[in-house]
């Protein structure tokens, strides 16, 4: 795993960036502690997650970033726990 990581993470920054949806109790936090052991200067942390949110609640803001994506800054790996939709454009 952490040859496949240095391959994708060492290459120089691509354009556009990298998106990686943290899905909980999926080994996550040792993918994230790879990911800023390789590339820390390149990593932006997002843990705005809907999940905590009632799900009658969510509609509002996921339905917000499918209309306003944010765009992914080029050569930046986003982590956290998010909606993919936050960033689709």
């Amino acid at each position: 795993m952490r040859g496949f990581m240095n391959t994708l993470f060492r290459q120089p920054a691509p354009a556009p960036g990298c998106l990686f949806v943290h899905v909980p109790k999926c080994a996550g936090t040792s993918v994230r502690a790879m990911i800023e052991e390789i590339a820390a200067e390149r990593l932006v942390l997002d843990y705005d997650s809907y999940f905590r949110m009632e799900q009658d609640k969510r509609c509002t803001p996921i339905l917000g970033n499918l209309l306003r994506p944010e765009t992914v800054p080029d050569g930046k790996i986003i982590y956290g726990h998010y909606f993919p939709v936050k960033y689709l454009t």
